[in-house]
């Protein structure tokens, strides 16, 4: 989170953006986690760096 490398990707949950996906014991989990941590969250998050959905987060390089 902190990298200032440019080949550097960070890559976060998409529950930011939608809980659609999730069953309902996901879902109740993420509610109560994200009511707790997002402020801790949105605090290390740089919002000038682009971000990728973690589900697409195993890249590999030859």
């Amino acid at each position: 989170m902190f990298s200032e490398s440019k080949e550097h990707i960070v890559c976060i949950s998409n529950v930011f953006k939608s809980l659609n996906w999730c069953n309902e014991n996901s879902k109740n989990y993420w509610i109560k986690y994200l009511n707790l941590n997002r402020g801790k969250i949105y605090k290390i998050i740089n919002k000038k760096k682009n971000t990728m959905n973690s589900s697409y987060s195993t890249l590999y390089r030859p």
